[in-house]
């Protein structure tokens, strides 16, 4: 993931390459789920690209950035424990919000 964010600050025969071969395909299945939930209803009509970027960028800033939060928090983020955690908080607040709602 280091590569490709490297990567991906310009355009380069290696950026086609990493999109072609390894990000492309991923971004292009997470395209599919998001269109198909926006014709069934249940994700809101926002731009994909958009949301993409987001679902990626939260996906994997945490796990690049892994010193911040050993040093802030002492949380080892590249356990397997850990990325779980990550995970699951971060399908949570993607498919249900971070705000809670007043009941």
């Amino acid at each position: 993931m280091q590569i490709t964010i490297q990567e991906s600050v310009q355009n380069s025969p290696r950026l086609t390459w990493l999109v072609q071969n390894y990000v492309g395909s991923l971004q292009r299945e997470i395209e599919q789920l998001l269109e198909a939930g926006q014709q069934e209803g249940w994700a809101k009509p926002l731009p994909i690209p958009y949301l993409i970027g987001i679902l990626m960028a939260a996906s994997a800033y945490t796990l690049n950035t892994s010193a911040v939060p050993n040093e802030l928090y002492g949380i080892e983020m590249c356990t397997p424990e850990a990325i779980e955690t990550h995970s699951d908080v971060l399908v949570e607040i993607f498919f249900q919000g971070l705000v809670q709602t007043a009941h």
